[in-house]
């Protein structure tokens, strides 16, 4: 039992709060006694479990839909939506959590219910966001803002204002950017919140960069750091200190840049931002080739693509290619430099990346002309002259930076801004009114047309079903005990091959431990122990359900990678197709994930690979494709008679009754390609 204990203490102490967060909202369902607050306790038991357990957060939220349906609670229904939605964003599933807002904004506005009206305009805005769509985000502001107004939520409508700048800061229409800043930062101000001040200097200070404006972006930085100091908060501090370094570097301080760059990096690491972490590489990366360290700016570099790769950062992986390209320039090493230099301007076009197209031209023109080739040179060199002009004049700066001092005594910008919301409030009742008649109408005629067929087809539905049920009933009870044996071969199998083969391994370990080093032992039993519990959960998962939609076997797919992730080697989890609707068996789905399971597991012994790709193609009618290949050292086609891992995958394989190719060569990698027909 001390042992037990032992271990739960040494768990993260996040992860212990929201364990023990978990383990009260269980224990008040079971208490709970109306419908009503079951559906509310899993919709807080789904937001809970979101970020620890990804698949029990969608079961949770399942069971208050579908709980929510039984006994009419719309708002209750709403909520579950948003929290599906909440679960496919954080698994940047932007697409279909859109779904989901989306209906649950419909529900809403039939039901006339605010403040969930509010929260879906308020969130879908973000996800309209992250999509690339800031008008569509800066439409969906507009009608959150109108609601927060109408709900006289003050600190909602700061948020609103934020992000309305930040809208158009993306359209580039960077002076309504500042004002809507400016709002948020009067109002913080008044409400003494020295981190939404701090994060208003930070907002206003991005805008300044975006307009490469670096001595008027600077000190909103420093005011946000010295904020972010008085309020303690250490994200606060580390980006202020990101920022202000990045302005240093633009300003060609790069020995006061390397500083700051530091200190937001060692914050950064100890937060495990990965993202963030890029984003100060490629800073510090841009200050050693300034200063000549060109070696360490190669290695920086370097160790910010390995980070952009692994979090699927496209963006900050153009900019670390344009990093290790300008460091391999500076150090004469031309061929490397150019390679890198096609690479970044490969992703920048891809990403429509259009602040990073001059640097890469200028770095171009540079490239060719080092080497003696003229004319690429001045194709280059018009091409980011042409940006250069196109770039927003002195001018428009100065009137920019003369709006911000004066921004305390002009008021007009508070009146506008109530107006808007004013106008959107009233356009908002007005829809309602219009949508209660309709929906009235409507009803009314349905309701008549219902009664009419209700009453005709009772009684023959009622003998049909009479029927139906007493053939089923005999069929049943004849695939019944066939299924049952079935079930029990299957579950004995998985607890055998998974569960006891790791549990004989830890009693092997105790038995033949060194007494002169139990912590070493100790440690390892840890490690095995998570592990097992890990891998019991699958098991269990696997084998608690009939079926399952292909999008929760994808979800566990993409946890079960996410728990083997390091530096090296990288896992991707790619998913090609619609993999909501699709339904598997449960001997299909516990058979294909084995067949990944496996694969994955080869990969990492024997590969010494840097990249493991994994892909789930659903996009050919009546089939499913999965990959899983690397980049490692392969074999042999004589070796693949060898190797017990690849022959489970073919016996799995042909209980699906479907066919698999494995390509290998030395050097070249392995791929394994399984295709299985869907019923």
């Amino acid at each position: 039992m001390k042992k037990a204990l032992l271990f739960l203490f040494m768990l993260p102490a996040a992860v212990n709060a929201k364990v023990a967060r978990i383990d009260s909202l269980l224990r008040v369902l079971e208490l709970s006694k109306t419908d009503t607050d079951r559906v509310n306790i899993y919709n807080e038991l789904s937001r809970a479990t979101i970020e620890i357990d990804s698949l029990q957060a969608l079961q949770y939220a399942n069971r208050a839909i579908a709980l929510a349906e039984r006994t009419g609670y719309v708002k209750g229904k709403i909520n579950a939506l948003y929290d599906l939605a909440d679960l496919y964003d954080f698994h940047a599933s932007y697409k279909r959590a859109g779904q989901y807002y989306l209906e649950g904004l419909r529900l809403a506005k039939a039901a006339h219910l605010v403040r969930e009206l509010s929260t879906g305009y308020h969130h879908y805005s973000l996800v309209l966001r992250d999509l690339g769509d800031p008008k569509g985000s800066l439409r969906y502001n507009d009608s959150a803002l109108a609601t927060y107004v109408l709900l006289n939520d003050s600190d909602r409508m700061a948020v609103i204002y934020t992000n309305i700048g930040n809208n158009f800061k993306n359209l580039d229409q960077f002076d309504t950017a500042i004002r809507y800043h400016l709002l948020s930062l009067n109002y913080y101000q008044r409400k003494n919140n020295y981190l939404g001040v701090a994060r208003a200097y930070n907002n206003i200070g991005v805008i300044y960069l975006r307009m490469r404006n670096d001595a008027l972006a600077l000190p909103q930085f420093e005011k946000m750091l010295a904020l972010s100091i008085q309020a303690a908060d250490t994200t606060f501090i580390a980006k202020a200190y990101e920022n202000i370094g990045a302005c240093y570097v633009n300003l060609s301080q790069d020995n006061k840049a390397l500083v700051y760059l530091r200190k937001a990096y060692d914050l950064q690491k100890k937060r495990n931002n990965k993202r963030s972490m890029i984003i100060v590489l490629t800073n510090i990366v841009a200050s050693l080739n300034n200063t000549k360290a060109y070696s360490e700016a190669i290695d920086v570099s370097k160790k910010a693509i390995a980070l952009s790769i692994e979090t699927e950062d496209n963006v900050n992986l153009a900019y670390s290619y344009k990093g290790l390209a300008e460091a391999y320039f500076r150090a004469k090493n031309y061929k490397e430099s150019e390679q890198y230099l096609s690479k970044a301007l490969a992703i920048a076009n891809r990403e429509n990346e259009t602040d990073l197209f001059q640097e890469i031209y200028t770095l171009f023109d540079a490239l060719y002309a080092g080497q003696g080739n003229f004319k690429k040179a001045y194709e280059y060199k018009a091409l980011a002259t042409r940006l250069k002009d196109s770039m927003m004049s002195v001018e428009r700066n100065e009137k920019i930076a003369a709006l911000q001092t004066k921004y305390e005594t002009e008021r007009k910008e508070t009146e506008l801004a109530e107006a808007r919301a004013t106008n959107a409030q009233n356009a908002l009742i007005l829809q309602r009114r219009s949508g209660l008649l309709i929906i009235s109408v409507s009803m009314a005629g349905m309701l008549v047309i219902v009664l009419v067929l209700v009453f005709r087809n009772a009684r023959l539905q009622r003998a049909r079903l009479q029927k139906e049920a007493d053939l089923s009933l005999q069929i049943a009870s004849i695939e019944a005990h066939n299924q049952l044996q079935d079930e029990k071969l299957r579950i004995s199998g998985e607890l055998h091959d998974n569960i006891g083969s790791q549990l004989a391994f830890i009693h092997s370990s105790l038995s033949h431990a060194d007494s002169r080093q139990p912590h070493i032992v100790l440690e390892e039993m840890q490690k095995m122990t998570l592990n097992t519990m890990r891998e019991l959960r699958r098991t269990v998962w696997l084998i608690n359900k009939n079926e399952f939609q292909l999008g929760e076997f994808v979800l566990k797919v993409k946890e079960y990678a996410a728990q083997l992730h390091s530096l090296k080697p990288v896992i991707n989890v790619n998913v090609a197709g619609d993999s909501g609707d699709l339904l598997l068996s449960a001997t299909t789905a516990t058979n294909l994930f084995r067949i990944i399971q496996e694969a994955i597991s080869n990969a990492l012994k024997y590969a010494q690979c840097n990249l493991i790709t994994v892909d789930i193609d659903n996009t050919t009618p009546g089939v499913l494709n999965i990959t899983v290949c690397d980049d490692g050292g392969g074999f042999e086609h004589t070796e693949q008679q060898t190797g017990f891992g690849l022959k489970n995958i073919m016996v799995r394989v042909n209980k699906l009754n479907g066919t698999c190719n494995i390509e290998s060569a030395k050097n070249k990698g392995t791929s394994i390609h399984v295709s299985m027909p869907l019923s």
